[in-house]
Parts: C-alpha cells; structure tokens; sequence
C-alpha cells in the first residue's frame, strides 16, 4: 500500500479516536483528569481506580498505542476483547505494574489472524 495512502488512514484513525474521546456528551458524564498521565508510568491501580468512562477512554487509547507500535491495518474487536480481559486480569492480579507492560504482554500473545 502507498506510504501516502498508509499515513492518511492513520490520520483517519487517531481523529476518529480523539474525536470519541473528546465527544462533548460524553466529556460531561466523567470529568477529564485534570493532570495529564504519563502512559509509561500509569499503573494498573490507578486504571482500575479510574471512573468507568475514564477507564474506558484509556483502554481505548493503549489498545491504539499498541496497534500503532505494530502497524496494525485491521481492527478486530473479539482479539481486542480478548486482550483487554487480558490486561484487566493482569492489572487485577498485579496493580503495581504498569499498564503499558499489561497490554504489552498482551498483545505479545498470539492472536487470531494476527489482526488486532
């Protein structure tokens, strides 16, 4: 695929993403953290403390994290299910550790069709 082509889907994505994560209805239900967070030193106490939405929103935004490391051109919502039941067991069994390596070690597990 055209490196041009592969940018302007990426573009696509994180708007889609940020625009969901922005939306003005849902930014009322749940405040926005007044600090911004560190990916690398979130931990999985603090994703688990978090509000539902919020918690919600970051799941979201580490399984792009994620996707994005790998290059990821297709979205699979039962693997990403799967892997996020994966990083909630983890962050449960081991809030200290950070979320970035919960999903880390998620996603270093074999998936299906290796699609994300």
């Amino acid at each position: 695929m055209c490196p041009t082509i592969l940018a302007l889907m990426r573009r696509i994505a994180c708007s889609v993403v940020a625009a969901a994560l922005l939306a003005p209805g849902a930014s009322r239900a749940e405040p926005v953290p007044p600090r911004p967070i560190k990916i690398a030193a979130l931990t999985c106490g603090e994703l688990l403390a978090a509000p539902p939405e919020l918690r919600d929103r970051m799941l979201i935004y580490f399984n792009g994290v994620l996707d994005g490391y790998r290059k990821a051109t297709v979205w699979n919502p039962a693997v990403v299910g799967k892997r996020i039941d994966q990083v909630m067991g983890t962050c449960q069994r081991d809030p200290k550790s950070t979320v970035l390596k919960a999903f880390q070690r998620a996603w270093a597990r074999p998936a299906s069709k290796r699609a994300s």
